[in-house]
């Protein structure tokens, strides 16, 4: 997470120049980051209660951002300019589709099956992403800052996936055929006759050919 801050700090402040509000530009990006956050949490754990509650999350949310943003949607006007009315509708429809509809719909199906922090970490590729944008298609510099950024949040991410990966692989040995056998054969067993009744204390029990003390638990341990 350290490696992931580090780097998206690299990136923002790249070009070293800053706006005419600084310390609100600031600001407004941390409680986004904290709402995201709480959008986060809440999805997965809906989505570990109930199969859609993720879906039912994003909703929730979208239909809340929606009433914040109708103020300002009323000042500037609820409809887009229509002078070229194909490449408007094609554009709605694609940031509605792509980036809305499928992104949230991975990355709540990538929180059923990764922690929490490793999807926010895996997240900070988006601005990487436009870093390069800028680069290839706005002309904007490509320094020592930037690079070291992106190092940074690439080997985040790379090493929050390798974590996850081992403890998938751990999880799995632990819950393998030989957990189930570690486990019965640490449970003590009390031995019983061939009628049912249980030995009487002081007796020894002939286990798979060999003789061992009343609780049988040494002689059955080791048949098994």
């Amino acid at each position: 997470m350290a490696s992931g801050v580090a780097g998206l700090v690299l990136l923002g402040g790249a070009d070293g120049s800053t706006g005419p509000a600084p310390l609100l530009g600031i600001g407004y990006p941390l409680l986004s980051a904290a709402g995201y956050a709480g959008v986060t949490l809440l999805g997965r754990s809906s989505g570990r209660k109930n199969a859609g509650g993720a879906s039912e999350a994003t909703v929730t949310g979208f239909a809340v951002g929606t009433v914040c943003l109708l103020p300002s949607a009323l000042l500037e006007g609820l409809l887009p300019g229509m002078e070229r009315p194909a490449w408007t509708l094609g554009l709605m429809l694609y940031l509605g589709a792509v980036p809305t509809a499928l992104a949230y719909t991975l990355f709540f199906a990538g929180l059923g099956v990764v922690r929490a922090t490793t999807a926010c970490v895996v997240a900070l590729v988006e601005p990487l992403t436009a870093a390069v944008v800028g680069i290839l298609v706005f002309g904007e510099r490509l320094n020592a800052i930037v690079l070291t950024g992106a190092a940074l949040l690439l080997s985040a991410v790379l090493f929050l996936s390798a974590d996850e990966g081992i403890g998938r692989a751990a999880s799995r040995r632990a819950s393998g055929p030989g957990a189930d056998h570690a486990q019965r054969v640490s449970r003590p067993v009390t031995p019983t006759k061939a009628d049912g009744r249980a030995p009487r204390a002081g007796r020894a029990t002939a286990v798979g050919g060999r003789t061992s003390p009343a609780n049988g638990t040494t002689a059955i341990n080791e048949w098994l």
